[in-house]
């Protein structure tokens, strides 16, 4: 949808409307985090203990290997804690996390954006997922306007995000996008990871004067952030220094810690008396106790902890669920088509490529006596360009699956969305390469019956593709275990190895899980003009199509299934 600049005018005076949502109050209480690596106990975090009101824009500092995202991560739910509490409003985190999930925003260090959508479509589909219908399509657009004009980019709404060799927003722009994805939703807390980094000095004081505007209006806000300027540091309110080992050397307000740590009123002096040059394991030891003894540990971590909550901290309620339904896999269905139909290398190649190399086997592989080869690289053919297209389809995008499986993407709809959408190319690929074998190749057999042979191997290759594409940690992996298969389904097809020469070895149930055995057995049974010589030479002679199409699509599933269970394996939450 095309944004106009009356919806952009009528978005902006939606959200300064806007009133305060829910207000989030957070108290960590003695969360400690212990990880097992290589036999040995690493204690990452050492009893943290803060409370976070709602309207506070929070800094998470310290050395590196402090501890920080860890913290981050524990506190947003990621990761559990060995031992400890976060409460959010009164409520466990992690024992109800289901209730929370909606209610935390969480904005990282790198783009978690699809390059190709527009600044719009970006947050739509997102505002889409999550709220699952509790808006009508009218007011959803203009959520997602009113979103934009709060953080002056519904100027751009229509300006596709580009990538790295594309670049047509700001850095400032680009965090702004990402935050605007997670404010559709409005949540009542915001983590954001180093949302400074890299950018521009007026950038990143541009993202910082968003986040005051967003605590102004209640949301508890929460950052990691990296030796800022000192403008830009008191910007915050609230400050957590941790030590090395996680121990917490200072927690309250930002101002404070100048005084705390005796330094000049600047970011660089607090980075110098905490670095690890100027402090060894025993000095963050100290550190640490020696907060414990000062009156800002009484004032902001006893005495907040003891507040009680205020009334309009009530209890969160589930605002998103993870149904099982198929309106998630439409949304993601229609935002693929966005995405690989702008892309004209791959529509290219995903719609001309089959049947121009059918065509070029045709023209060179004709007589009734080649019929077999011609058959055997027409399931070639259907297999490769079932599998190389969904190789990226999980990888590529797995920082937004993650992000977008915190919150309520459900595996079925994330995984059958791609096979759907891969699946109807899949269909137009069948049916060129049946009327070109049909009609150009001169070949007696019904096209409709070709045409579920072909586009059952294609299926095939489409989910082990994916499969592919969830088990690899990079593209030239996922390109060599796509090698790999394709290989072992030619040699393992009939055509190479013949049937009669396995069964006399006893082996020829090495076919069994070849989708272009049972493509190739079937386009055999299917075509009638193969010379019976032939068939019976490579053991065709006693094939059913039917049965073969039925075995791919078993043989399509088992892929399917196994890659769910994959995703489903790595859920963090």
């Amino acid at each position: 949808m095309i944004v106009t600049a009356e919806l952009q005018t009528g978005g902006k005076a939606a959200a300064e409307a806007e009133t305060a949502g829910i207000r989030a109050r957070i108290d960590v209480r003695d969360v400690c985090f212990d990880l097992i690596k290589g036999g040995k106990r690493l204690t990452l975090l050492r009893d943290v203990s803060c409370t976070v009101l709602p309207g506070e824009i929070v800094a998470l500092m310290g050395p590196a290997g402090a501890g920080k995202t860890t913290l981050m991560e524990t506190i947003n739910g990621t990761l559990c804690p060995t031992s400890g509490q976060v409460l959010v409003n009164g409520l466990d985190l992690h024992r109800h996390y289901d209730a929370m999930r909606g209610h935390i925003g969480y904005v990282p260090q790198d783009d978690i954006v699809h390059r190709r959508l527009t600044v719009y479509e970006a947050c739509y589909f997102t505002a889409k997922m999550r709220m699952e219908g509790s808006l009508a399509e009218a007011a959803l657009h203009d959520h997602v306007v009113a979103t934009l004009a709060e953080l002056d980019i519904a100027n751009r709404a229509n300006t596709i995000i580009g990538g790295p060799d594309a670049r047509v927003l700001s850095g400032g722009q680009r965090k702004r996008v990402n935050l605007a994805m997670e404010l559709v939703s409005d949540p009542a807390i915001l983590f954001l990871d180093e949302p400074t980094s890299g950018l521009s000095s007026a950038d990143a004081k541009g993202v910082m004067e968003v986040l005051e505007g967003l605590r102004d209006r209640g949301r508890t806000i929460i950052v990691t952030i990296h030796q800022p300027s000192r403008e830009l540091y008191e910007m915050m309110d609230m400050v957590l220094i941790l030590g090395v080992g996680g121990r917490v050397v200072y927690w309250g307000p930002v101002r404070g810690a100048y005084r705390h740590f005796k330094t000049a009123p600047n970011p660089d002096a607090l980075f110098e008396a905490f670095s690890p040059k100027a402090v060894d394991e025993r000095g963050w030891s100290e550190m640490a106790e020696a907060y414990r003894k000062t009156a800002d540990h009484d004032e902001y971590v006893v005495a907040r902890a003891a507040t009680p909550l205020e009334p309009e901290e009530r209890r969160l309620t589930p605002r998103v669920r993870r149904n099982v339904g198929i309106g998630q896999l439409l949304v993601l269905f229609e935002r693929l088509s966005k995405l690989y139909t702008r892309d004209a290398g791959w529509l290219a190649g995903a719609l001309l490529g089959a049947p121009a190399l059918t065509l070029l086997l045709t023209s060179q592989v004709g007589a009734i006596n080649q019929r077999h080869t011609l058959l055997f690289v027409s399931t070639l053919i259907a297999y490769f360009f079932g599998i190389f297209p969904s190789l990226e389809m999980i990888y590529g995008e797995r920082t937004i699956f993650a992000r977008e499986r915190m919150v309520n993407a459900k595996i079925p709809s994330y995984v059958l969305s791609k096979v759907g959408f891969l699946a109807a190319f899949g269909m137009l690929q069948a049916f060129s390469i049946a009327a070109i074998l049909t009609g150009y190749g001169h070949i007696d057999g019904s096209v409709p019956s070709i045409f579920l042979v072909v586009l059952s191997v294609q299926l095939a290759g489409v989910t082990m593709g994916l499969l592919f594409s969830t088990l690899a940690r990079s593209t030239r992996v996922a390109l060599l275990m796509m090698l790999a298969a394709v290989i072992v389904m030619i040699i393992f097809s009939g055509f190479v190895v013949t049937l009669p020469r396995l069964r006399d070895d006893g082996t020829s149930w090495f076919l069994a899980p070849s989708a272009m055995r049972w493509g190739l057995g079937g386009l055999m049974a299917v075509v009638r003009d193969v010379p019976p010589t032939r068939l019976k030479f490579f053991g065709f002679h006693n094939e059913s199509w039917g049965l073969d199409v039925a075995v791919n699509l078993a043989l399509a599933a088992l892929p399917l299934v196994i890659t769910m269970l994959i995703l489903k394996a790595r859920d963090k939450v």
